[in-house]
């Protein structure tokens, strides 16, 4: 007698353990007969309810029951199959955007103090030929005047006006005085060295590297 209830209670755990392994390989073999690279939780979820299995969508993941455990998936994405199967539910945390661009790079509403130094004024004026780029191009003369005062062994910065969301904007270089590092002389890629306009000694950003300009303007989607 005994030996025939311990053969019973050896049945009924087998039967238990193998009934949560079908139900756990079937919902594995389901997930990995189908590809969806979109495929988001909450489709997730009713693909596997139109399959008879009890879904829901938390956050991120989608949660199944199974006989007596608890399977959580993720949508994979490009890898094989329609998702990750987890026995504990992934960490949800939001993720932390990671800062590419040092905080000190663009500056704003940067105001120059206006060199006075003639004989740098003169200098300036010799190693480029004015205009640099037809009128309406200053974004392409800026930044080819930046690299003929670099080459030159001077220091340079951009300086770039905002107009409006339909314009480019202005762009210009201003160039360190060589005797007083706290002045500098504005030279635009049209006109010049610019000595008698305080428009070009105060601006909405001042960068060192052309690159920083197309984090500044606005790249609009129409569709």
């Amino acid at each position: 007698m005994r030996r025939v209830w311990f053969s019973l209670v050896l049945f009924l755990i087998i039967s238990t353990n193998n009934g949560n392994a079908v139900d756990s390989n079937d919902l594995w073999q389901l997930i990995n007969s189908y590809e969806d690279v979109g495929i988001t939780p909450k489709d997730l979820a009713i693909f596997l309810q139109s399959h008879g299995y009890d879904a829901t969508v938390s956050q991120s993941c989608v949660t199944v029951r199974l006989a007596d455990i608890i399977a959580y998936l993720t949508p994979n994405g490009a890898a094989t199959g329609l998702a990750y199967m987890w026995k504990k539910a992934p960490s949800e945390k939001s993720p932390t955007p990671y800062l590419v661009i040092s905080p000190d790079a663009i500056k704003k509403n940067v105001t120059l103090n206006k060199s006075e130094n003639t004989k740098q004024f003169n200098e300036l004026s010799k190693i480029a030929v004015f205009p640099v780029k037809p009128l309406g191009m200053c974004l392409e003369g800026a930044e080819q005047l930046e690299k003929l005062y670099v080459q030159s062994g001077y220091k340079s910065i951009y300086l770039y006006n905002a107009q409006s969301a339909e314009s480019q904007g202005h762009l210009w270089v201003a160039i360190q005085d060589l005797k007083q590092t706290n002045s500098w002389i504005a030279v635009d890629s049209y006109f010049g060295v610019i000595t008698d306009n305080t428009y070009y000694y105060e601006a909405n950003y001042s960068f060192s590297d052309i690159k920083y300009l197309y984090t500044i303007i606005p790249h609009w989607n129409t569709a």
